[in-house]
């Protein structure tokens, strides 16, 4: 048997994809900010994981919007964007709706109290939350299609790269 030779076209990577002071600003702007931004989260986490905690059917969405924030997924490298860019649009959107959620349901306690008692158990607001969280996720399908990686041959490694 005769061994097949195929060859590649390879386009070249690019050199920069950003400039420095995108690079400085990411470094020592956002870096700081996400930091402190997952402390909080996990601390959020904690404090409404606790059971008496999760007595008040509003930490229920505290701790989900905790969730949520919490995937912290953005520029690692560029074969993990193509999964992280869509994950990071999905929980966007988790978080928007749990906060439109949060404030109906603070809505509903403030202007009809008594009536809240009656319409908002744990089961509507699991369910709305559920509910947000599929939402989110169907909304973002065709982000997860958007995407794609192409390798390209790198002069700086001498191999090629994605």
């Amino acid at each position: 048997m005769e061994a097949t030779k195929t060859t590649v076209n390879l386009t070249v990577c690019q050199d920069g994809v950003f400039s420095d002071h995108q690079t400085e600003y990411r470094l020592y702007g956002n870096m700081p900010i996400s930091v402190i931004g997952i402390f909080a989260n996990l601390l959020n986490i904690i404090v409404f994981a606790d059971s008496e905690m999760r007595t008040l059917l509003m930490n229920h969405f505290l701790l989900a919007l905790s969730l949520s924030d919490s995937f912290f997924l953005r520029d690692l490298y560029p074969t993990v964007v193509r999964y992280s860019y869509p994950l990071a649009l999905t929980t966007q959107t988790c978080g928007v709706y749990l906060t439109v959620l949060v404030s109906f349901h603070r809505f509903l306690g403030v202007c009809h109290p008594f009536r809240t008692k009656r319409w908002v158990t744990r089961r509507p607001v699991q369910y709305a939350i559920i509910s947000a969280v599929i939402f989110s996720i169907v909304i973002n399908i065709p982000t997860w299609l958007e995407l794609d990686i192409e390798s390209c041959w790198s002069k700086e490694f001498n191999r090629v790269s994605r």
